[in-house]
């Protein structure tokens, strides 16, 4: 993520949307789930505020690390120590301000005798805790790739039928649905066309990107529009709601009534006959059965043993006991190893240091089978089949991705990356299986000395050119390509230093 340049879309806007849509569905559950299982606490358990905070903290928090040239391990380091500070500092202001300071100590202890003594009600802290964890959690996840159209449908997709959970299991509950979750569902669909609208625009800009006058520029003429579409929809909506009730469907389909009475009557008398004819049947085939059942010789039941008597025993005599240390040390343990595994899921989630920014590729397949098109890759598996048992000379494959369709400055930093790779492995320094690009800059800088300052920029400017979404600027290009040029005269110097002389 290059953070000296903004993008107003991609970075502030469609994530903000993107919390607003989990808030609307997350709000009603958390009031849902208070109401189960901790019904005496009177507060929330984490604010509207609060909710969008630690989703648009997680996102930015791992943007951050992902735009500094730190290995894997110090990126997941700062993640899970950020997340669990937070969480921390959360939980402190929601349950301990009042009568603690956040240095002091004492309020962990206290909060943690919360978390480990309870028996009818779930402790409002621990509901809190793992919500939040989830939240951040969620925001690491949407932070390590950029929100495309196809992820912001997905999250409109599972927002919505987690809100259609809700009602279905909300309507069943005594107490009805929680407060406000007719506004929320209709912010949520408001939200969500919003933002389909506003990926989908961006998806058309980058479609059109090589042609500035097929690039569609928003406007307020468009945002009016889409305002508008937006607003005429949720009316709609709402009017159909307000016309279509139960009780007019019970209207509109009381004619229907006669009818259907008619034809269950129909089917009654149609089963009572077939029933009776079988029967008849088989009513002299249940007698005989009887007959042969009565003569048989009886066998006295199997006794089953006194569950009852046998637990008023084990009861009466439990046997040793655990000391209630031993419990206490249990419950404590417990507590450190959920928070213990809550750190290790902020780190894993960024599985692999840029290894999920790669650019998505959109594929279109088709299937055209026909005689001739068989008969040609037959022909042509046939052919190289042969050429091999005749060890006949084939080119040799690119061990590098190919460079067509890129923009001109993405294809000049790649092919410049790539001709360093190539230059560092002849020198008998390659590229490690599984090595990132920062950390091969490392181990080369190490190996290589005065090569550390152009080994950096041509490695931004790599990182930029694979996995930002704007192609960088010529200005950028022209920066590595001057970096280059000092990095390989550097390496043809060390080389003909480490390298052995004609007469050694």
């Amino acid at each position: 993520m290059n953070w000296r340049r903004w993008h107003w879309l991609n970075d502030i806007t469609l994530p903000l949307l993107a919390a607003i849509l989990r808030l609307c569905w997350m709000w009603p559950w958390l009031q849902l789930i208070q109401r189960w299982l901790t019904p005496s606490y009177q507060g929330n358990l984490l604010s509207p505020w609060q909710i969008i905070g630690l989703l648009l903290g997680g996102m930015a928090m791992t943007r951050w690390v992902l735009g500094r040239s730190w290995s894997i391990a110090r990126a997941r380091a700062w993640i899970a120590g950020t997340g669990i500070g937070i969480l921390f500092g959360l939980l402190w202001w929601l349950f301990a301000r009042a009568g603690y300071a956040f240095w002091d100590v004492r309020w962990l202890i206290a909060l943690g005798q919360t978390l480990i003594r309870w028996q009818v009600e779930v402790p409002p802290p621990l509901i809190t805790l793992l919500a939040a964890a989830y939240l951040w959690l969620r925001g690491v996840l949407d932070g390590r790739l950029p929100l495309t159209h196809e992820r912001v449908w997905g999250t409109f997709a599972s927002g919505f039928l987690i809100l259609a959970l809700l009602l279905l299991i909300g309507s069943s509950d005594p107490s009805g649905l929680p407060a406000g979750t007719e506004q929320w569902t209709l912010t949520f669909f408001a939200v969500g066309m919003a933002a389909l609208a506003l990926s989908s625009l961006e998806v058309a800009r980058q479609t059109g990107r090589g042609d500035a006058e097929k690039q569609p520029r928003l406007s307020r003429y468009w945002l009016v529009s889409v305002l508008s579409v937006i607003a005429v929809l949720l009316g709609v909506g709402l009017l159909l709601s307000a016309l279509v009730t139960p009780e007019a469907i019970a209207r509109a389909f009381g004619w229907s009534s006669a009818l259907l009475r008619i034809l269950g009557m129909a089917l009654y008398y149609t089963v009572f006959a077939v029933a009776y004819v079988v029967f008849l049947v088989l009513t002299p085939l249940i007698h005989w059965l009887q007959s042969l059942v009565s003569s048989a010789p009886r066998t006295e039941p199997i006794q089953m043993p006194d569950f009852q008597k046998q637990l008023e025993e084990i009861s009466r005599n439990p046997g040793p006991t655990l000391p209630p240390a031993v419990g206490e040390t249990a419950r404590w343990f417990g507590v450190i190893g959920l928070i213990v595994a809550i750190a290790l899921a902020f780190a894993l989630a960024l599985r692999r240091f840029w290894g999920n920014g790669a650019e998505e590729v959109e594929e279109t397949r088709e299937l055209i089978l026909s005689r001739d098109l068989l008969g040609e890759q037959l022909s042509s598996l046939w052919r190289g089949w042969v050429d091999r048992l005749r060890w006949a000379p084939r080119k040799a494959l690119s061990p590098f991705l190919p460079l067509d369709g890129e923009p001109q400055t993405r294809r000049v930093i790649r092919a410049l990356y790539q001709a360093l790779l190539m230059a560092a492995k002849e020198r008998g320094l390659p590229r490690l299986r599984g090595q990132t690009p920062v950390e091969y800059a490392q181990a080369l800088s190490a190996a290589v000395p005065d090569s550390g300052e152009p080994l950096s920029v041509i490695t931004q400017g790599y990182l930029q050119a694979r996995y930002d979404l704007e192609p960088p600027s010529a200005e950028r290009a022209e920066e590595v390509r001057r970096a280059w040029e000092r990095l390989r005269a550097t390496l043809e110097a060390w080389h003909d230093d480490t390298s052995p002389g004609p007469d050694a």
